[in-house]
């Protein structure tokens, strides 16, 4: 068995400012955001970061959480959630985001929030790193392995661990930047080249 890391898409990297001025305010993302990104299904735990939601806006008022990604017929659960919590107008469902988009959206959220529960790979999180976003991860499959030594990790359904951290962040400029310059360093390591690279190797390995 041979592990190949795959890498996030080409050209991923941090949007300028005025990039990501022009994304939050075509997306009326003025606040400081939190981000998901991906779909609504329950493995990936949307609900978690929602739930997370009363406890970050006690400390850090007027944060948005904004999840980006094909909406789908489950969001409708998320929404209820959200009303439920009180939350409503803290969360921002920006249903699907095209691949220009993604970098100033990246870039200008504080975190990624990842609470999913297990991953084949985990691109999202990694894609996150590459625009340089600190991400708040589940201590789970395979993103606990790929992103070892880079993510913020927290147990697995946890809303209030994922408040802290996420907090944490907020309101400590610092430690944002600390996380950044490490999260770019990290993703640096990954690209399609080295896959493709690794990938012909175990190909000569076979034939040999």
């Amino acid at each position: 068995v041979r592990v190949i890391a795959e890498a996030p898409r080409a050209g991923l990297a941090p949007a300028s400012a005025e990039e990501v001025a022009a994304a939050r305010r075509e997306l009326s993302l003025e606040s400081p955001y939190l981000l998901c990104l991906g779909t609504a299904e329950p493995g990936k735990r949307a609900v978690d970061a929602i739930r997370a939601m009363p406890a970050i806006l006690a400390q850090a008022p007027g944060t948005i959480l904004a999840l980006a990604g094909n909406p789908g017929r489950l969001s409708a659960g998320l929404e209820r959630e959200a009303g439920r919590l009180g939350v409503s107008r803290s969360v921002c469902f920006l249903g699907y985001v095209p691949d220009h988009g993604l970098a100033p959206l990246l870039t200008g959220a504080t975190a990624l929030l990842f609470p999913s529960l297990f991953e084949g790979f985990g691109l999202p999180p990694l894609e996150a790193m590459a625009c340089g976003t600190p991400v708040v991860a589940a201590d789970a499959p395979a993103v606990s392995e790929v992103l070892a030594g880079a993510a913020v990790f927290v147990p697995a359904r946890d809303p209030s661990v994922i408040a802290v951290e996420a907090v944490r962040l907020l309101t400590t400029p610092g430690l944002r930047a600390e996380l950044s310059a490490q999260a770019l360093e990290f993703a640096a390591r990954f690209s399609w080249e080295r896959a493709a690279a690794e990938t012909v190797d175990v190909y000569r390995e076979v034939v040999s």
